[in-house]
């Protein structure tokens, strides 16, 4: 969750780029990108955790392509929607509420079970065989 709440501060850190001289813009980029790029790694290392150690093992590259396939489709999805908003509505503002929107994307995940395991061995309860 906290690497979630990194990568959205690090886009709102570049809503404001505009907004000051050059070399402060040089930094804040920099900064951004560092948060983001360390938000993003925290983040995806315990999501794909969580997934894998609640597959099963035979069923583990399915539900890994899967998983790749939704969220790099949604990617270009939201690229689209984002370009089409940034032109009517502005970049800044755009990049301010997607900033906000990446932060509070992690609410429904504290009041979650998933807030709940401590254990890297935590696995899903298996259906009956049907043998």
């Amino acid at each position: 969750m906290s690497g979630v709440v990194l990568l959205g501060a690090g886009v709102v850190l570049v809503a404001f780029l505009p907004l000051w001289s050059y070399i402060l813009t040089i930094a804040l980029v920099t900064l951004a990108d560092f948060v983001m790029s360390f938000g993003g790694s925290v983040y995806f290392i315990h999501q794909v955790t969580v997934r894998q150690s609640a597959t099963e093992d035979s069923m583990l590259g399915r539900v890994n392509a899967t998983a790749r396939f939704i969220s790099r489709g949604a990617m270009r999805i939201g690229a689209l929607i984002g370009a089409a908003l940034a032109k009517s509505l502005g970049d800044h503002t755009v990049l301010l509420w997607a900033g906000i929107g990446i932060i509070l994307s992690c609410v429904w995940v504290a009041f979650s079970p998933v807030m709940q395991l401590r254990d890297s061995e935590y696995h899903l309860p298996q259906a009956p065989s049907t043998n």
